[in-house]
């Protein structure tokens, strides 16, 4: 029986946060490293890229300073995975 629990516990341990939370953030690393505040439907996230529906300025200043804003995020376990802002 504790077999079972102890397989369970395995499989279910590694759950990755939900989409809302790695919005909420991406877009609090995106507001303290670039200065940008964010809507949450501004931001998606599909696989390993993160994508900005914004106007074309923001969208401008964030990508320029893309490799800060990814150095942040491998530091943060929530949106670790995030390899590409798009």
């Amino acid at each position: 029986m504790f077999d079972n629990i102890a397989d369970y516990l395995k499989k279910h341990y590694n759950l990755q946060p939900t989409g809302k939370i790695q919005r909420a953030e991406l877009r609090k690393i995106i507001l303290n490293t670039v200065g940008i505040s964010l809507k949450d439907n501004e931001v998606s996230i599909h696989e390993h890229q993160a994508f900005l529906k914004t106007r074309p300025a923001k969208r401008s200043e964030i990508l320029m300073r893309q490799v800060e804003v990814l150095e942040e995020c491998k530091k943060n376990n929530i949106v670790e995975n995030i390899r590409i802002l798009r």
